[in-house]
């Protein structure tokens, strides 16, 4: 088992402060296309900003009641924008502990 290179980390963490991934979250009924931004605030702490974009893809169909026998059909559309903190703390060479709020 190799060790983990804590200053080399460090120095990919400085030499890449932004980072730009793509998701694609699935939950139990839903799916979304997203995007995530992560900037390197301070490389030597490990502690980084995100800001995220998820979209549905498509119009999903509700139906909205408005009467006792009479309804609205719909196409809802979900967007969500997030932002947080992310702050590795390192215990020794082979442990580290990731922590995200936002």
């Amino acid at each position: 088992m190799s060790q983990f290179d804590r200053p080399g980390a460090a120095t990919n963490e400085k030499l890449h402060k932004h980072t730009v991934m793509a998701e694609f979250p699935v939950w139990d009924d839903d799916v979304a296309l997203g995007i995530t931004y992560r900037k390197s605030v301070l490389h030597d702490q490990f502690l980084g900003f995100t800001a995220s974009f998820y979209g549905r893809p498509f119009g999903k169909d509700i139906l909205l009641r408005v009467g006792p026998r009479y309804y609205f059909q719909l196409k809802e559309f979900r967007y969500i924008i997030a932002g947080g903190f992310d702050k590795k703390f390192w215990i020794n060479n082979k442990i580290d502990i990731f922590i995200g709020a936002g």
